[in-house]
């Protein structure tokens, strides 16, 4: 404006119109009645923006809603409403982190066929199978049908679904039960290349046995993963204090875990590496 500019009516009028005149006009194919802003609920319409930059919110994966619903529930509640065998807590299912190890385990060993002792309600199971290529199958022995079922409406939305097989009951008589299957001369049986060990402490060192030990069971070129972790995955017993139950406690584990891992060190023929907070036993042949 000029500087001997004086604020009346008819001068402020002359000013805006000479503005109007100055300012380029904006080449937006979208009617500016229509225009949308970042947030549709409070910015339609919308006149003072000139292009449609809002979208859709990204949609969760199905094991990233399947890892939501696990940290969501009440499991202590589920336990006393007797829908599981067990207490459980959320901290049991794998994290991103967990995933993406294993996924590159399986990815190292070109593995297709995968078995996971101890799947709790699947979510490493779930990733694991969506990495797989198609054709491959991932086997999972949980002993709590609860666990088990649990999320079935999000798995069955996932690519990887039809590459999952669920074994519920003790794991060692799953073990055993596929030991008998892998004995037999039945063109049909393939021996798995990555089996993952994620169950209670005490029985690692008997299961890492039955899987080493039983031909067949496992490929000439072969890793066994085991989570040597103190207190993942174990359950809670009862602490009794003068005859009557006072609380609920997880023993850490650690007995077991130094058991096993003084067991493997006796292996012939065996690779170990140790790395956070897992233990894998890659087979020689």
């Amino acid at each position: 404006l000029p500087p001997n500019y004086q604020s009346t009516e008819s001068n402020y009028l002359l000013a805006i119109q000479k503005l109007a005149e100055t300012t380029p006009k904006s080449t937006s194919t979208v009617p500016p009645n229509l225009t949308i802003g970042a947030n549709p609920l409070s910015a339609f319409p919308n006149d003072r923006m000139g292009v449609a930059n809002w979208s859709m919110p990204r949609q969760d994966t199905p094991v990233e809603a399947l890892r939501q619903a696990v940290a969501c529930a009440q499991w202590s509640g589920l336990f006393a409403e007797g829908k599981t065998k067990v207490r459980a807590e959320s901290s049991w299912s794998a994290t991103v982190a967990r995933c993406n190890e294993l996924i590159k385990l399986c990815e190292k060993m070109k593995a297709r066929r995968v078995l996971e002792v101890g799947s709790f309600c699947g979510v490493a199971a779930l990733a694991i199978a969506e990495a797989l290529p198609p054709g491959s199958e991932i086997v999972s022995l949980e002993f709590d049908p609860f666990f088990a079922e649990f999320g079935s409406d999000i798995k069955a939305r996932s690519e990887g679904h039809s590459r999952m097989v669920s074994m519920t009951g003790p794991a060692k008589d799953s073990l055993e039960e596929l030991a008998q299957e892998a004995g037999h001369t039945d063109a049909e049986w393939s021996p798995f290349d990555v089996a993952i060990i994620d169950a209670d402490k005490e029985s690692i060192t008997e299961y890492f046995k039955l899987l080493w030990d039983t031909p067949s069971m496992m490929a000439m070129k072969a890793a066994i993963c085991v989570d040597t972790t103190p207190f993942k995955g174990q359950r809670f017993q009862k602490y009794v204090k003068h005859g009557k139950l006072d609380d609920w406690v997880v023993m850490s584990g650690q007995e077991s875990i130094d058991s096993f891992k003084e067991f493997i060190k006796t292996l012939s023929g065996a690779e170990v590496v140790e790395n956070n907070g897992l233990t894998t036993i890659y087979r020689k042949p």
